[in-house]
This record gives structure tokens, sequence and C-alpha cells, in this order.
């Protein structure tokens, strides 16, 4: 296990081709800004885990929720699309980062006990992703999307953060990050 700097899976999607080049160029401050992933919502989701031999966390960035996974699972393999990102991913025992898209990943069939990811779902091609989740995935396996939305302080700042966000960044935004805004309820 470690660092491969070889492809996994197929970037063939102009939505992959654009995330990459996306992330690769901010890979920095996404390193060192990004929030923390709670440890205590990751050992919540490995709980459920009939098994804890192999996970993937497609979309791990440089590798936030990966560094709280590691600890709890034998093997992860953990794909993003941005090169830069995952050079910018920690050495963890057990762990092997690759750039890959989330439609396609070089594991066996039924091979995987949790699928994990954090704050990225909402740029998988949805189909493709369910496709390679139900190829990869052990009966029962686990499967745990999730995302942070804007930073809730108190009424007076966030009424600033949300005239920021819906009144002076309007029409700024992916139009995927509207799948944030809802809490992933209307993800495909």
């Amino acid at each position: 296990f470690g660092r491969s700097s070889s492809m996994v899976g197929r970037r063939s999607d102009h939505v992959t081709d654009s995330i990459d080049r996306r992330f690769d160029r901010v890979s920095k401050g996404y390193a060192q800004h990004r929030p923390v992933c709670p440890s205590a919502l990751v050992e919540k989701i490995v709980s459920r885990c009939a098994s804890r031999e192999l996970a993937w966390e497609p979309g791990c960035g440089s590798g936030q929720v990966t560094r709280v996974l590691s600890p709890l699972i034998r093997r992860t393999v953990a794909t993003d699309p941005a090169e830069q990102a995952i050079a910018r991913a920690p050495e963890l025992d057990g762990v092997t980062f690759a750039v890959g898209s989330a439609s396609s990943v070089d594991l066996p069939d039924d091979s995987v006990d949790l699928i994990a990811s954090g704050q990225s779902a909402h740029w998988f091609e949805p189909q493709a992703f369910a496709a390679e989740a139900t190829r990869i995935g052990k009966k029962g396996a686990v499967v745990a999307l999730w995302c942070y939305d804007r930073p809730r302080v108190m009424p007076a700042v966030d009424a600033c953060i949300d005239q920021l966000y819906y009144e002076v960044l309007a029409g700024m935004w992916d139009r995927r990050r509207s799948y944030i805004d809802d809490r992933y309820r209307s993800l495909p």
C-alpha cells in the first residue's frame, strides 16, 4: 500500500476532467483549510459494517476523511480525480491513494465493506457511481455519503453569511452546489 501515481479507473467524462482541473489549482489551500471530519461520525459509520477489511473512499481529496477512517479499516483505497490533491495526501498505514474517478475503481467484484465519501458525492456521475458501488460492494456493504454546509454561528452572523452566499455570490456556484444546500436529500 502507499501512494500511487497511476490512474485507478477511468476519467472519461467531461465533469471529472473539469473537477480535476478545478481542484488541482486550489489543492494547497484545500488541504490546509478543509474542515476536519468528525471522528464520531466516521466511527458510527464504520460500526455499521459487518466486516472491516476493505474500504473505498472516492473523492478523497487530500485525505481529510481518510485520516479518520484508516485506523478503523484494515485497508483503504482512496481515489480522487485531482492529481495535486492526491500528491498532498498523507502517508497512512493500510491506505493506497490514487488518481481516479468515482465512476470506476480497480477493485474486485464483491470485495468492499465500506464505500465512504465526505463532501464530494455531488461531483460524482450518479448512475456510474451507483453501478460501481453495486459491483464492488459485498452483500450488505455500507455506502455513506455526507456533506457539510455553511457554518451556523449565531443569528446575526448567519444572516451575514447567508446574504453573502445567496445574494452577493448568487449565480457563482456550480449547479451541483444545490445538493449541498439541501444536505444531499435530492442527491440522485
